[in-house]
């Protein structure tokens, strides 16, 4: 019995008795520097494919709500960072969400930036949010969360927020979901301008 106890003792994990079977990430990082908002990772990689990286299917963008069901307002403006295009839910969805499906490639978050619309305080902006990751778009987990917060109650606000919960991995999917009502004073309504994400980002199998 002494003798089979020492060896689980002293045997070491299968990750390292067949090497080759673990492959490292390969990825890059890509820090939030104070100052100079929207350099991050979505900002890479728009430089990269040199458009719009939903449109050119880098990644993919969609939300459950967009008002009046119009491309004007296609969650997939956070990304264009050269112009005031913007993201809008429609008023009567209580609680939207935009999905961001990095589908080749995984983000390990850290952080991330968000820029309001124009519009007065009061009006549409997020007050109340909740920040989860997923590798199935099905099970979620929350890394970042906000209650009645008043750091986007104002026009063109850049806020940038540290997640909560760190150190849990790379993921396909990022999943930025309301969870309450917005600062608008005549509905739900909220709005965004621009958004990116920093932390590390792995490269597909063609970039190593």
């Amino acid at each position: 019995w002494k003798s089979i106890c020492a060896r689980l003792m002293n045997s070491k994990p299968e990750i390292e008795k067949r090497p080759g079977r673990y492959i490292k990430p390969n990825y890059i990082e890509m820090k939030h520097q104070e100052g100079k908002e929207f350099q991050g990772i979505m900002k890479y990689l728009t430089k990269e494919t040199h458009g719009n990286i939903h449109d050119n299917g880098t990644i993919t963008i969609t939300s459950n709500s967009i008002s009046s069901n119009n491309q004007m307002f296609h969650p997939k403006n956070v990304v264009d960072y050269d112009s005031e295009t913007y993201y809008c839910k429609e008023n009567r969805n209580e609680n939207a969400n935009i999905v961001f499906d990095f589908k080749d490639k995984q983000v390990e978050l850290e952080s991330y930036s968000i820029k309001t619309y124009r519009n007065s305080q009061g009006y549409e902006h997020l007050k109340s949010w909740v920040i989860e990751v997923s590798n199935d778009n099905n099970k979620w987990t929350a890394i970042d969360y906000h209650n009645d917060d008043g750091t986007l109650n104002g026009p063109g606000i850049i806020g940038t927020f540290v997640v909560k919960k760190q150190e849990y991995g790379f993921y396909r999917y990022i999943r930025l979901k309301q969870t309450g009502r917005s600062w608008c004073n005549y509905g739900n309504v909220f709005a965004i301008v621009a958004l990116d994400f920093y932390g590390k980002i792995t490269l597909p199998n063609d970039k190593e």
